[in-house]
Order: C-alpha cells, then sequence, then structure tokens
C-alpha cells in the first residue's frame, strides 16, 4: 500500500506539471457585437512548424480561441477584411485575457503573460502613433525602447514586430540586445 501511494503522488506530480502545448485567448471587446476575426500565428516544435490561420466568431463581444504552441509565438488579430486589429505575444500553457474597445485595438489591455502585458503597455502608451500607420514613426519609437532598454525582452519583440530596418541597421541593433 506504501509504494502504491508513492507511486500515485509521483505520477500525479509528473502530470500536473506538466504544460500542454496550447494556448487561449479570451477577449471582451466593446462594440463589436457579433463578427469574425481572423487569428494567424506561426506554431512550431522541435520538429517543425506552420502557419495557422483561423476564423473565430465574436459573439456579443466576446470570444474564446484556443491555439497551438510548443515554442513562444506572435499572434496576429486581423477583422473579417484582413486590416490587423492588433499583435500578442503567447507562450505555450498561457490564458491571455483582452479587453477593450474593438475601434481602438492598440488600447487594449492585455494579461497573462509578463511580456505581452509590458507589449501592452508600450502600445497604449504609443496608441496614436500606432493607429496612424505612419511605419517609419513607429520604428523610430520602437528603437528608442530598444536602446533604452536592451536587457528587456520587449525590445526583441518591438525589434522583430515594429522596426522596419529601413536604416539597414538590423544587424547593430540585434547585437545590442541581451541573451536574456
Amino acid at each position: 500500500m506504501k509504494y502504491i501511494c508513492i507511486i500515485s503522488v509521483l505520477v500525479a506530480i509528473l502530470f500536473g506539471s506538466c504544460t500542454k502545448n496550447e494556448f487561449k485567448l479570451v477577449g471582451e471587446l466593446e462594440g463589436a457585437g457579433t463578427q469574425n476575426i481572423r487569428v494567424i500565428y506561426y506554431a512550431s516544435d522541435d520538429k517543425g512548424g506552420y502557419v495557422v490561420d483561423d476564423v473565430v466568431p465574436i459573439v456579443n463581444g466576446s470570444f474564446e480561441y484556443n491555439g497551438i504552441c510548443r515554442h513562444p509565438s506572435v499572434v496576429w488579430l486581423f477583422r473579417s477584411d484582413r486590416t490587423l486589429l492588433n499583435l500578442l505575444y503567447v507562450e505555450r500553457g498561457d490564458e491571455l485575457k483582452i479587453k477593450g474597445a474593438i475601434e481602438k485595438p492598440f488600447g487594449w489591455a492585455g494579461e497573462g503573460n509578463e511580456l505581452q502585458e509590458k507589449l501592452s503597455a508600450w502600445q497604449q502608451e504609443n496608441e496614436n502613433l500606432l493607429m496612424s500607420g505612419d511605419a517609419m514613426t513607429t520604428s523610430r519609437q520602437a528603437l528608442k525602447y530598444i536602446e533604452s532598454n536592451p536587457n528587456d525582452k520587449l525590445s526583441t519583440l518591438l525589434l522583430l514586430v515594429y522596426y522596419t530596418n529601413a536604416d539597414n541597421r538590423l544587424t547593430e541593433y540585434w547585437s545590442t540586445l541581451t541573451e536574456e
């Protein structure tokens, strides 16, 4: 009986600590009503990867989406007409909660992992710039953060998604980042 208890505890610890290769998005979007959005991201594991392109219904402003990811990924959210709403950073096991107005996607509050929360804060701080669609000015604003915060994981994410490389200095900026 003693061995059965020990084995049961070990099995519970092993399986309880396993994280599934998935993430969950839960959204409350004011003014969204009932419509569809597109969720696009790259799902990968140690053997390879593929692009996921799913349609997700928003019903009365709410949606839920379960995605697959072994490695961290950037999830791009689009309107049904393929205009960008926003992007999110996800990791395996995350449950991200998004809240805000559909017409102000860069003002959304996103929580569920530390990097996503920092990204949401940066986007909210730069909401008007991001809504303007001015890629060059957005790139310069991202570089200000990157240069001031080379040890921050958000700097890596901003470099990858908002920097335009118009000055051909990507390698230079990349080398300033730490491996944290």
